[in-house]
């Protein structure tokens, strides 16, 4: 199984890994539970311009929603988030777009809270 990490020792294999792309990087430690390590890579490449909003909305279709709960709770995400604007505003945004979606196409959109 190369490449795999199988224990604790192996964990810091990403930051060996200079030549490694921030986006492997951040999805690899979060992948692996490592939250604040993947934030940190987050953070670093959000300041080489990757979008938060992209990534934001990817995490629930890469991560367990476990995982993405803990992600979200974390004070330097949230605070990541609102440089963005990625807010309560920006949801109500979702929420209209949802329900001009479903007014106009007949398409029903099931919320999270849904679930």
């Amino acid at each position: 199984m190369s490449g795999v990490v199988t224990n604790s020792n192996d964990r810091d294999w990403l930051e060996k890994r200079r030549s490694l792309q921030l986006v492997f990087k951040y999805w690899g430690a979060l992948l692996l539970g490592e939250i604040d390590k993947g934030i940190d890579y987050l953070e670093e490449a959000v300041d080489y311009g990757t979008e938060v909003t992209d990534i934001h909305v990817t995490l629930s279709r890469v991560l367990p929603f476990s995982t993405v709960q803990e992600i979200e709770k974390q004070p330097r995400y949230q605070s990541l988030l609102a440089r963005f604007a990625i807010d309560q505003n920006w949801r109500q945004e979702l929420l209209e777009i949802a329900g001009d979606l479903v007014q106009h196409t007949g398409i029903e959109v099931q919320m999270d809270e849904e679930y």
